[in-house]
């Protein structure tokens, strides 16, 4: 079993914001079916034997859900996925990572922080704009337009969701290998 997170940051306001891109990817599952638990800090689904977090800490604080992680299981950081968006990366694209830095990004500096190690798998979803041929870094607290929401729920998240699966059936490396080359 893997513990999925996907990043966001909670309220109306930020619903369909690029920095609540996993939110966005995680709701367009519809039998990943949502609830609230007392001692976590969000929301929790189960979907295909993963543990599905919406953390309500917002996105620089989302670190502090490994706790409750912990008393539902957790016991190998290698079991965390954590779902976000990358300014880095062209809208569209996504990288598998594990074991990287924060790259300037404030959720996953806290999960740093909280687990006290960088050895958990990221899926980085690319959130960068292209203008005539170049690439800019969004403001992540903007909302997506509807042509990229409807990206994002028909193309983007079934890819998401494949990478979970393999995640589970083939490994990390085999799944680098695979998805990272698309």
């Amino acid at each position: 079993m893997h513990y999925i997170i996907g990043l966001g940051n909670t309220g109306a306001s930020y619903q369909n914001t690029q920095h609540n891109i996993a939110w966005i990817i995680f709701d367009s599952e519809k039998a990943l079916e949502w609830k609230s638990e007392k001692l976590l800090p969000g929301e929790l689904g189960v979907f295909e034997g993963d543990l599905y977090i919406k953390p309500s800490t917002f996105v620089n604080n989302s670190g502090k859900v490994l706790p409750f992680l912990k008393k539902k299981g957790l016991s190998h950081y290698e079991d965390l996925v954590v779902v976000h968006d990358d300014i880095d990366l062209p809208f569209g694209k996504i990288k598998i990572s594990y074991g990287h830095g924060d790259g300037g990004h404030n959720g996953i500096k806290s999960f740093i922080q909280h687990a006290k190690t960088k050895n958990f798998i990221r899926i980085r979803v690319g959130v960068a704009v292209e203008k005539n041929g170049v690439f800019y870094k969004p403001n992540v607290l903007a909302p997506f337009d509807k042509k990229a929401l409807e990206e994002i729920s028909t193309v983007l998240a079934p890819r998401v969701f494949a990478i979970i699966k393999s995640l589970r059936t083939e490994g990390l490396e085999k799944t680098m290998n695979i998805f990272n080359t698309k």
